[in-house]
């Protein structure tokens, strides 16, 4: 639901030429999350609760296919 209004309002904007809307690929966009999840991994290493957060955002992640 969110990603259909997501795109409603990409589209407007693209129609507006206010902005330019970057689309990556499915394969650029899993490129970059690989390399974001190890800066992540850094800096959930200097505590306890920032390494609480990570685990549970990378499940929420993988929950809805954005990671393997």
């Amino acid at each position: 639901e969110a990603d259909l209004e997501d795109q409603k309002i990409a589209d407007m904007q693209r129609k507006g030429g206010d902005i330019t809307v970057i689309d990556w690929s499915t394969e650029e966009r899993a490129k970059f999350r690989k390399i974001a999840v190890g800066a992540w991994e850094d800096f959930a290493s200097k505590s306890p609760l920032a390494r609480e957060a990570l685990d549970a955002h990378l499940k929420y992640m993988r929950s809805v296919g954005l990671l393997d």
